[in-house]
């Protein structure tokens, strides 16, 4: 089988690669660094070290040992040669170099190919010299290199537009355009602070262009819209203000030129104010909130776990996945109607010289089969019946919803079917909304004063209405699984546990909205909740009924939800009786 192999080397680093004894495909294939960034199951990306003129300077190593069908096969099938993802970046870089685009500097690139089509590549590139990202700068949960003052923070929005202008203007197209792939930092220039931007993870970036060369116009292409908005999410969780809104489409403006502004503006303008609108109010955020991809997960002894507290379990005997799933000394919390094949249970371990720490475990022993079709069927087929609560903890988190979090999870399973699993989630210092309601029920000092019951209405509204907004649904949103925390400033903080019975649904969502709504009204004493703070309720999370004003566009529209709401929980009630038992006030845990 012929296999021919082409390399390219910067001329101003062959001299320095010759010198490391780099001079054949095989000896960067063979190349050992650090521990791999990333790591998939064809491919890696290693931090290596190599001396250039007698110094020593970081690079990284994109490595693919096997080009995929879908980047060697299926090109031809649209009458294209087949490219790996090296090659792609190797090009992509060389193009934003020359005009001028601020990105990874290449070094090297080789791919081997037989018959025609790719099967092993590889891209060495510098070290970006830039530490930080949009989202250790911009995203909420994420360690801050430093404060920004009004001034940097309006720079910094206001040159992000005119960098995404730019490379709309040119023609790029960048489906991976999010906040973690551009890293900028502050400089000083001419006329006072500026920033300096670096992108990277550019190989699924293209460029159309017309038949001079230059970038065509984007006025008419959808993905513009698209990538705008994808940025927009990925500089959440919370929406932007109208005013950061405009410096942006200043800089966008200020990047397109004058041959697509108008247009271009338009549809930025309609893009990102639409999502502002949709979420204008967010749900408040802890003091101790963590974005997801700002903490460490490993993987140790089959399970994987938050890196902080692997000393913890290591200190419990918790080192393995055989140790958690056969560990027998936690507080065991059992509840009525709980299938044998579940149990759940409480831990305090010891974290050192510190406080001990307490720990929710959840734990699924040979499912029946009934449970393993229902699993396979709602969630993911190759996932134990643990997952759901993990992922959307994570999904939660990264939303900004406050909700539990979830700090390790491991499965044994046989293909699709399911063996054992767990997931270990964080306890919660607050109690629920339930206890504070049979607190006040029984004793009327406790009755939180109007702006505490105020204020955990709205956010009770809030946190539901993002949850609906992004299609998914708790189905198990009773007062027991919303505890309330505060902030320490005194703001209350509302967190949703137990998500396992949690769904991301598109289809049918009116149905398990109005489930939740009824839930949540079931669940309410109506001794405690008056009909005012029900409406008030409704009001938040329906801001299209709050926008509709009093007379008969407002009832009906108040009628669209409270019917079938009411509807609803005359069924649960039925339910509840036909059981012969009543809803269970059940005191639940902040895990």
């Amino acid at each position: 089988m012929p296999v021919k192999t082409v390399m390219q080397i910067e001329p101003s680093y062959r001299k320095a690669l010759r010198s490391a004894g780099l001079n054949r495909f095989d000896d960067f294939m063979a190349m050992t660094g650090g521990p791999p960034t990333s790591r998939h199951r064809h491919r890696e990306t290693l931090p290596v070290e190599i001396d250039i003129d007698g110094t020593r300077r970081s690079f990284f190593l994109k490595r693919v040992f096997k080009v995929p069908p879908k980047h060697a096969v299926v090109p031809w099938l649209r009458f294209r040669g087949g490219r790996s993802q090296p090659r792609r970046e190797w090009d992509v870089l060389g193009v934003l170099g020359g005009r001028g685009i601020p990105a990874m500097v290449r070094v090297a690139h080789g791919e081997q190919r037989s018959w025609g089509r790719p099967v092993r590549a590889f891209l060495l590139v510098e070290t970006v010299p830039i530490q930080d990202t949009l989202e250790n700068w911009l995203v909420p949960g994420f360690s801050r290199p430093g404060c920004l003052n009004a001034g940097q923070r309006s720079r910094l929005e206001y040159e992000i537009g005119r960098l995404v202008g730019r490379l709309h203007a040119e023609g790029f197209c960048w489906p991976d355009i999010q906040a973690k792939h551009i890293f900028a930092q502050p400089t000083a220039g001419r006329s006072g602070a500026c920033w300096e931007f670096c992108l990277i993870d550019v190989e699924r970036m293209t460029r159309q262009t017309g038949s001079a060369g230059e970038g065509v116009d984007r006025r008419s292409d959808p993905r513009s819209a698209r990538e705008l908005a994808r940025l927009r999410k990925s500089l959440g969780p919370l929406a932007p203000s109208n005013s950061q809104i405009r410096r942006f489409l200043a800089g966008y403006c200020s990047g397109l030129g004058r041959r697509m502004r108008r247009a271009m503006l338009a549809q930025a303008n309609g893009i990102l104010s639409r999502r502002a609108m949709k979420s204008a109010v967010a749900p408040r955020l802890p003091d101790d909130y963590e974005h997801p991809r700002s903490t460490r997960l490993s993987r140790s002894g089959g399970m994987y776990l938050d890196s902080r507290i692997s000393a913890v379990l290591e200190r419990a005997g918790l080192d393995s996945l055989k140790a958690v799933l056969e560990f027998r000394n936690g507080e065991a919390l059992g509840k009525p109607g709980l299938p044998p094949h579940r149990d759940r249970s409480r831990l305090r371990l010891t974290d050192g010289d510190g406080p001990d720490r307490t720990f929710y475990l959840k734990r699924f022993h040979r499912p029946p089969i009934g449970e393993q079709l229902r699993r396979v069927r709602e969630s993911e087929p190759l996932r134990g019946s643990a997952w759901p609560e993990v992922r959307f903890s994570k999904r939660l988190a990264e939303l900004g919803i406050p909700a539990v979090r979830s700090v390790a999870f491991g499965q044994r399973m046989r293909w699709f079917w399911e063996l054992d699993s767990f997931a270990m989630s964080e306890a919660i210092d607050g109690e629920s909304l339930e206890s504070l309601a049979d607190r006040a029920s029984a004793d009327p000092s406790c009755v939180p004063n109007w702006p505490d019951r105020r204020d955990i209405i709205v956010q009770l509204a809030l946190i539901t209405r993002a949850l609906h907004a992004n299609h998914l649904f708790h189905r198990d949103l009773y007062m027991c699984h919303v505890f309330l925390t505060r902030n320490r400033d005194g703001g209350i903080v509302l967190r949703l546990i137990d998500l396992a019975r949690m769904i991301d649904r598109t289809r049918r969502a009116r149905r398990w909205r109005i489930k939740d709504l009824a839930s949540l009204e079931f669940s309410a004493p109506a001794g405690l909740v008056t009909r005012a703070d029900r409406l008030r309720f409704l009001y938040t999370y329906d801001t299209a009924l709050a926008a509709a004003g009093p007379g008969r566009r407002r009832r009906e529209r108040l009628r669209e939800w409270v019917d079938p709401i009411i509807a609803r929980v005359a069924r649960v009630a039925r339910h509840d009786a036909k059981r012969g038992r009543v809803f269970s006030r059940e005191t639940k845990d902040g895990g």
